[in-house]
């Protein structure tokens, strides 16, 4: 149920990938965001800042946590 409803909130921005692994570690799920926004003196040419933002969140549901383990 929290997953179904992280998902909801997380779609209208990010993207979503269901089943994903990284660094041998296997995920339920992974939402991705990238942005590029730049400021431009008359034409595109003329950039004179730009910044980029990219955020990944990965979600795995545990069942029992035990930290003696």
């Amino acid at each position: 149920m929290y997953k179904s409803q992280l998902m909801t909130g997380y779609k209208r921005y990010f993207d979503l990938v269901e089943a994903v692994e990284k660094n041998g570690f296997k995920f339920d799920f992974c939402a991705k965001f990238n942005s590029r926004n730049a400021k431009y003196l008359g034409i595109k040419k003329l950039e004179y800042y730009a910044f980029s933002n990219f955020e990944e969140v990965y979600y795995k549901h545990f069942e029992d946590f035990n930290q003696n383990a």
